[in-house]
């Protein structure tokens, strides 16, 4: 989820990025990228239409994963199975 106001640029760059990240890693999956002031609820309301929810944990300040944030809302928000993933440590 981008914000709002995000260009039609940065939409199609997450785009590509999401779709390159799906291929390798799922093989075949639909990525999505919307815009919205409400990343939360633009999640909720996109995974109602879905069977499974793939979430990546972001990183805090000093590069430790944020347990608290945004993914592990969404996940006690939705009724789809969900999954939340992390990037090995870089």
């Amino acid at each position: 989820v981008l914000p709002a106001a995000a260009t039609d640029a940065d939409v199609a760059a997450a785009r590509r990025n999401l779709q390159r990240f799906a291929a390798d890693e799922a093989h075949s999956a639909e990525v999505s990228v919307l815009r919205s002031d409400d990343p939360a609820g633009a999640l909720v309301a996109q995974a109602e239409e879905h069977d499974l929810l793939v979430l990546g944990l972001s990183r805090a300040e000093g590069g430790r994963r944020a347990p608290g944030g945004l993914a592990p809302r969404v996940a006690r928000s939705t009724r789809c199975a969900t999954v939340i993933l992390g990037r090995g440590a870089r």
